[in-house]
């Protein structure tokens, strides 16, 4: 089953303050799997981001447990930060997240939310992540590869104050994003068949300091169908015997 992104299930939301909320726009379904991308920049605090920070607030739908799949923060000034969450939804319904800072200092967060069918959900199923951090107009998380059909996540933070802009990669599809005065993120995605090597970029409208993560996720296994013979039963127990 190839990895489709479920329509009309992106949302973002941004903050100011200690937490950020959003909420799926429908229904998730169950063994779908439910990708959470996180950027930020705090006044003070240590900066990063842990697995706790994301939780379920609320809604009728029941989830695994939440994993942090990558982060990057910025080793200097300011405090900015990047990461992408995700986990398997285990039972079709509403679903409300909350990012919660966890620090003493104040800050822009800002998050998104995507479904996806098809993709892997047990817990082996990122494949691959790179992150990496810098000061220029050219955000680029660095390489990694699928081996095989993959589905890539990517999340930048930066801090801008003129010319502010920020272009996703051509090869990717934005998942939302945010361009103000002293704060800029954004998370965008690509679905490939094959083995792939690439990475998630943008284009800042200005020099700074930015972050960047690219996470990969497996395809789901494909599950062969039992073989009917002629006379049609088949042997559950063994299918292969008749």
């Amino acid at each position: 089953m190839a990895i489709t992104r479920v329509a009309s299930q992106i949302a973002t939301a941004s903050a100011i303050g200690y937490n950020v909320s959003l909420s799926s726009p429908n229904n998730v379904t169950s063994g779908n799997l439910v990708v959470v991308e996180i950027w930020t920049q705090w006044g003070d605090g240590s900066g990063y981001i842990t697995a706790a920070q994301l939780t379920k607030t609320g809604g009728t739908a029941t989830i695994d447990t939440i994993v942090l799949d990558v982060q990057r923060k910025y080793s200097g000034n300011p405090v900015l930060n990047c990461g992408i969450y995700s986990f398997k939804v285990t039972g079709t319904g509403s679903l409300t997240l909350q990012w919660a800072q966890g620090e003493d200092g104040f800050g822009h967060e800002s998050l998104a939310i995507n479904e996806y069918a098809g993709a892997d959900v047990t817990a082996t199923r990122l494949q691959a992540s790179n992150t990496a951090e810098g000061s220029s107009t050219a955000i680029d998380s660095g390489n990694a590869s699928s081996s095989g059909e993959g589905l890539f996540v990517g999340v930048c933070a930066s801090r801008m104050y003129s010319g502010i802009s920020l272009t996703e990669d051509a090869a990717f599809t934005l998942i939302g994003k945010n361009v103000n005065v002293d704060f800029v993120g954004g998370a965008e995605d690509r679905i490939v068949s094959s083995t792939t090597t690439d990475s998630a970029s943008w284009t800042g409208g200005q020099t700074e300091a930015w972050c960047a993560a690219v996470a990969i996720y497996k395809g789901g296994a494909v599950v062969a169908a039992a073989r009917v013979p002629r006379h049609g039963f088949v042997n559950f127990q063994n299918p292969g015997v008749f």
